[in-house]
């Protein structure tokens, strides 16, 4: 009974939705995740509020609701989408920790590529800004296991720019060489 009376719920929620009237929505995704906790639809119902609340303009309650998402069901992939997308915003708001914060929490936990290896690239990102170099050059190296082939590129640029900021000079050279090479396979359809 709760997995049919949640669909319906988040159903209703997917037509407001879909018709602009966000707040309806909101109402009917927020009601699934509290009345039907568990449910198959209930990390939908999170991501769809918050999608309801950004389509309103209320993006640090769109935040709250992706917090939500990963704090009850981190492993949904939804979950790892909404942090990325949350990390974002952060960001933008000069909230930098929290953001790290959230994607260290998701890198920890999620198994979905390439979201795991995008939040890798963007925690780099924030540290090396910050002049933690080891550390960015770390999750630089272990985005690039996974990330899509026409990140890599630009990954390794940042990485070589990393290793040239520590000093390092011939693991830039090295990995400047390689880029080169991964630059002219993905232009070529390789990679």
């Amino acid at each position: 009974v709760s997995n049919a009376a949640s669909e319906v719920g988040y159903g209703l929620g997917e037509y407001y939705f879909s018709r602009g009237q966000y707040a309806k929505a909101v109402a009917y995704y927020e009601r699934i995740p509290r009345d039907f906790p568990g449910c198959r639809v209930a990390d939908k119902a999170y991501f769809g509020a918050a999608q309801s609340h950004e389509r309103e303009g209320d993006l640090w309650a769109s935040v709250d609701q992706l917090r939500k998402l990963a704090e009850q069901y981190p492993k949904s992939e939804l979950a790892a989408q909404g942090v990325l997308k949350a990390a974002d915003f952060m960001v933008s708001q000069g909230k930098s920790e929290e953001a790290k914060e959230e994607l260290t929490k998701m890198i920890a936990i999620s198994e979905f590529e390439p979201a795991r290896s995008l939040a890798q690239k963007k925690l780099a990102g924030l540290l090396r800004a910050e002049g933690h170099l080891k550390e960015a050059a770390f999750y630089y190296q272990e985005s690039l296991k996974k990330v899509p082939s026409d990140l890599v590129p630009e990954i390794e640029k940042a990485l070589a720019e990393v290793y040239e900021m520590m000093g390092q000079p011939e693991l830039a050279t090295a990995l400047t060489k390689k880029f080169g090479k991964s630059k002219s396979n993905v232009n070529q359809g390789g990679v």
